[in-house]
């Protein structure tokens, strides 16, 4: 199933981050409002790079708005492998995150710096192995609605 979501990452000193619902021809409208931390875990031969999306959701990973009603309803921690992407994706993300990629990622692959196309990021979770496909814009959250 593919849902028209976008993910708005602040370079914000608490790392927020917006999901907001909505397309082209839809209202938009916030989901959650999150965190998120670019990480990285060491390996043999570099490291592998990981995004961690930190919201409230259900057990299947759903967006909830129980926490806003329900205080004991932690947010939970999503784990996406961003690994294998272009080279350009990354020196995006740094470009826009303050990201130090020498200390956090592995060289790309020689099959990454043979792709072209448009500026996008290629995730899965870590524990589900959803696929999650995006692409970078320069569209900024619209105005008002985080009033």
């Amino acid at each position: 199933m593919v849902i028209d979501i976008l993910i708005f990452l602040i370079n914000d000193e608490e790392r927020s981050c917006y999901f907001i619902s909505g397309g082209e021809n839809n209202p938009r409208n916030i989901i959650t409002k999150g965190k998120y931390e670019f990480t990285a875990e060491p390996k043999e031969n570099g490291a592998t790079p990981y995004l961690t999306l930190t919201y409230a959701s259900d057990e299947k990973g759903h967006f909830t708005d129980a926490a806003k009603t329900d205080v004991s309803i932690a947010p939970t921690s999503h784990k996406l492998d961003i690994s294998g992407n272009p080279s350009y994706a990354y020196e995006y993300l740094a470009f826009l995150f303050d990201i130090d990629w020498e200390k956090l990622i592995q060289k790309p692959s020689e099959k990454a710096l043979r792709e072209t196309g448009s500026r996008i990021l290629n995730m899965k979770e870590v524990e589900t192995e959803k696929e999650i496909y995006t692409y970078f814009w320069n569209e900024r959250i619209p105005e008002g609605i985080l009033e």
